[in-house]
């Protein structure tokens, strides 16, 4: 699957970039190498906290590869992967990691410093079955009066979805609260700014959907994501 876009983005003309957060950590998979999972990284906020840091350091390094533009970066990831393209795009990353430090940090295995100032600012992202609901990170409330604790997405956001994936519940107000499409609607209009999180959801498929090795693979739905991603992708030329 990781390879497949590789080179088809790179056809594209694109230079991509994959972070590794398992080897980088001296593991090969969350799911079936916990053995050699660093204890800084065996809790589901410290992955994603960790793992915004790997993004955050990717683009610095890609910002000086020779030929890359840094101002026309985009993000595209799958299941966690793409949790953190919606992290990444967030308009209140320090915020949120101030909330994280006050909130949950005390009791986990990580330092929570701030991202380094001179980040780039991405300018679209597509995340395939992401779990939105971020795993205490960024809270989920969705009363609207502390709009600086809710999400927003800095730069459009496509979301691609299975309507039997058990992670829709917090993307979509048509499959269940849908509490990041709450706030992100929330947020633009108290910003007056434009809401850019959109969300397709595709009938009957499920996780990981668009990948042929899984059990949960639809044929169907992986060539309308793909035409999707693809028109998204056409947008930012």
């Amino acid at each position: 699957q990781f390879k497949e876009w590789s080179d088809r983005l790179a056809r594209l003309g694109y230079t991509v970039l994959l972070p590794s957060s398992y080897s980088a950590r001296g593991f090969c998979d969350k799911h079936k190498d916990t053995a050699r999972m660093p204890k800084t990284f065996d809790e589901k906020p410290e992955q994603i906290v960790s793992r915004l840091y790997d993004v955050d350091a990717a683009s610095l390094y890609l910002c000086d590869q020779p030929g890359v533009d840094c101002e026309r970066m985009g993000l595209l990831g799958f299941s966690q992967g793409g949790t953190m393209v919606m992290i990444a795009l967030h308009w209140q990353i320090e915020q949120a990691l101030g909330y994280f430090r006050k909130t949950m940090a005390k009791n986990f295995d990580i330092e929570v410093p701030d991202v380094k100032p001179g980040r780039p600012e991405f300018q679209m992202g597509i995340a395939y079955y992401p779990g939105c609901g971020f795993d205490g990170v960024v809270p989920l409330e969705t009363t609207g009066k502390a709009v600086e604790n809710e999400f927003l997405p800095t730069a459009p956001l496509t979301i691609l979805h299975g309507s039997k994936d058990a992670l829709l519940k917090d993307c979509s107000t048509e499959h269940g609260p849908g509490r990041r499409q709450i706030q992100a609607k929330q947020v633009a209009q108290k910003l007056k700014v434009d809401d850019t999180y959109e969300i397709t959801v595709y009938p009957g498929a499920a996780h990981s959907f668009d990948n042929a090795a899984s059990k949960g693979a639809d044929a169907a739905a992986r060539e309308a994501a793909l035409k999707v991603a693809l028109q998204k992708l056409a947008t930012q030329h």
